[in-house]
């Protein structure tokens, strides 16, 4: 079986695979992960909630005579809790939870989305409740970056579902480009209106710069954490500033190659989901 890493990869390398594929094209794979950036809490399972919002992405083509390139998709995206069991974590019998990740992006037709290659993407995976917490340091101070799981599997369009070999739930980049933000700030209180009701959210800023010798990258989120929506996200938008430059140029010498925002938002949540999918 391959790993979520690898089948990453896999999908990063056809040309057709939306965001993804442009980008790393252009500045090659991003590395880093996310721990709490999808789910900040957990609610009761069979719970689930659902985002909708856009995908925009801007290539910065200074050498072409038709000018920078810019593309845009609709992204939907369901977080589920589809069943609990008891596991052993670190020589421990701890309550896990099932979570399920579904995410459709493409083209918007007739008010559906038409996904290309790539573009359905379902990850279930058992974690310890106990590191479900929406903290970004540990007891410790120390940056999380990672959430471990027990188990976990994948299924790509069609394609036979996969279990993975790693025990990291890595959903950077695969589902989001949320990453793990370790110094949040608070932007104060908000309400956003989701499945017609007032919803109390704490607003919090976080970024993070990557960089090696041929390239540059910021991502800066805005997040509206709140207890009013299963895993205790209400929305998030994401503004990533690629930069690069030769390899043996100085860092004064970085030069805008790409920029990609997301916006998404919470338009409906409840109980009662089910898992679409079935693994052995």
């Amino acid at each position: 079986m391959k790993s979520l890493q690898h089948s990453v990869y896999t999908v990063c390398n056809n040309l057709n695979f939306l965001i993804l594929s442009c980008v790393c094209l252009v500045l090659g794979w991003p590395d880093g992960s996310q721990a709490q950036g999808l789910v900040w809490s957990l609610p009761e399972d069979t719970s689930f909630v659902r985002f909708e919002g856009d995908y925009k992405e801007t290539l910065f083509r200074p050498q072409n005579v038709q000018g920078d390139l810019s593309l845009q998709w609709r992204a939907h995206l369901i977080i589920r809790s589809v069943g609990k069991e008891e596991a052993d974590f670190n020589g421990r019998s701890v309550p896990c939870r099932w979570l399920e990740f579904e995410s459709v992006t493409g083209r918007e037709v007739a008010g559906k989305i038409q996904p290309g290659p790539g573009g359905l993407i379902l990850v279930k995976a058992l974690v310890p409740e106990e590191k479900i917490n929406g903290k970004s340091r540990d007891e410790n101070d120390i940056a999380i970056e990672y959430l471990p799981i027990i188990k976990g599997f994948m299924k790509i369009d069609d394609k036979p579902v996969e279990e993975l070999e790693t025990k990291i739930l890595q959903l950077y980049p695969l589902l989001t480009q949320l990453r793990n933000y370790s110094d949040l700030k608070s932007q104060g209180q908000e309400s956003l209106e989701i499945a017609g009701q007032n919803v109390d959210c704490q607003k919090l800023l976080g970024s993070v710069a990557t960089e090696n010798n041929t390239s540059r990258s910021t991502n800066t989120a805005t997040i509206w954490e709140t207890k009013g929506v299963p895993f205790g996200l209400a929305k998030y938008s994401v503004k990533i500033e690629r930069e690069q430059k030769d390899p043996l140029a100085d860092r004064t010498e970085y030069r805008p190659a790409a920029e990609i925002t997301i916006v998404m938002q919470a338009i409906e949540h409840g109980s009662g989901d089910q898992s679409k999918l079935a693994t052995p």
